[in-house]
């Protein structure tokens, strides 16, 4: 619990790509679960009643969700890295000047 307090500081210059991309992550997930909830809607709405405009609905907003997944992977993807990579340089510069010192 010690090291993990002494490594929080150089967290915080990070908080807000963090929350974006924890936002991003969450966003994702929910996405992701609306998909089979439209498969289940053109099998059991379009399908069965031979409704062409229930597929057609449905399908393009599976789409429309497929898209709004892949950008928040991106953004999530982009702004974990950035976070992690740029924590991970403080925290070599920080070891390095410690050693030097």
């Amino acid at each position: 619990m010690k090291s993990i307090r002494k490594i929080l500081p150089f967290l915080k210059k990070y908080r807000w790509q963090m929350i974006i991309a924890t936002t991003a992550m969450m966003v994702l997930s929910i996405t992701d679960l609306l998909v089979p909830r439209q498969v289940q809607t053109i099998i059991d709405q379009g399908i069965a009643n031979s409704d062409n405009q229930v597929v057609i609905r449905s399908s393009l907003l599976m789409i429309g969700l497929t898209v709004i997944s892949l950008i928040l992977a991106f953004v999530n993807t982009t702004f974990a890295v950035t976070v992690s990579e740029s924590f991970a340089a403080d925290l070599r510069n920080k070891a390095f000047s410690q050693i030097q010192k």
